[in-house]
């Protein structure tokens, strides 16, 4: 799978300022990568995916050594591990990192350092200590996430965002490049997405889902189907008057 793209996750409730902010230090974080890393080398990072209602902004590096571009997302991953443990990171990083790491508030308890190969959660409670410790990773386990398939993208690597039926937020499943035959006709639709699933460590909510084994479409519910069910009996009649009236009757 390349590992071609870079995402960045604002949990909670962030505003306007908060995206803005996030995005100005993930930019100048991805400048900065080139100049140090990749010695000038410039990466044209394309949006691949904005969620709005997961502040997830996830950009694909698109230049002629696609090498380069997993190098500067190996980095990127490294710089937010070093900022979950409270490790001081590059001098050439600190402002743009700063400017990330000082969304977290009340409103946007943790983001989320995310590529194709893996991702880390820092959250406001580890940068909250007076004495940086390292915050213990959420155990990646195989499981399987329901939820309504939205964002498909086919470039560089495959994957697909997952809006899960629980929390009614973002899961970025990443497939291999064999899968492709998984994702016909499944766009806007329930689906079980089965694989190793990685889970948040404050909100336990599943974040990512890497090594997908299957993927299993579920049948919409029609409305008022619930009045279909064994045992009830559908009725104009008010349930306080129904009640009143089977007491009186005993």
């Amino acid at each position: 799978m390349a590992n071609d793209s870079v995402t960045l996750f604002l949990e909670g409730s962030p505003t306007l300022d908060d995206y803005v902010q996030a995005l100005s230090g993930l930019r100048g974080l991805l400048n900065a990568i080139s100049q140090e890393v990749l010695k000038g080398t410039q990466i044209e990072w394309r949006i691949d995916a904005l969620e709005a209602s997961s502040a997830l902004a996830s950009f694909r590096g698109e230049t002629a050594d696609v090498a380069l571009v997993e190098q500067a997302a190996d980095v990127y991953l490294g710089v937010g591990r070093a900022l979950k443990a409270g490790e001081s990171v590059a001098p050439p990083y600190r402002r743009s990192v700063k400017m990330i790491r000082d969304v977290l508030t009340d409103r946007v308890p943790s983001v989320r350092f995310e590529t194709a190969q893996d991702d880390v959660t820092v959250s406001l409670a580890q940068q909250a200590q007076v004495i940086p410790f390292p915050q213990r990773e959420p155990e990646a386990q195989f499981g399987a996430v329901e939820g309504r398939i939205q964002t498909l993208s086919r470039r560089g690597s495959l994957r697909f965002i997952l809006f899960d039926l629980v929390h009614d937020k973002a899961v970025t499943c990443y497939l291999a490049p064999d899968q492709e035959g998984l994702m016909l006709d499944v766009w806007g639709r329930l689906a079980i997405v089965e694989g190793v699933v990685k889970r948040d460590p404050v909100s336990g909510r599943p974040t990512t889902v890497r090594h997908v084994t299957d993927v299993v479409l579920t049948p919409e519910r029609e409305r008022g189907e619930w009045r279909s069910a064994r045992g009830v009996q559908p009725s104009d009649e008010a349930s306080e008057t129904r009640i009143r009236r089977i007491r009186d009757a005993q």
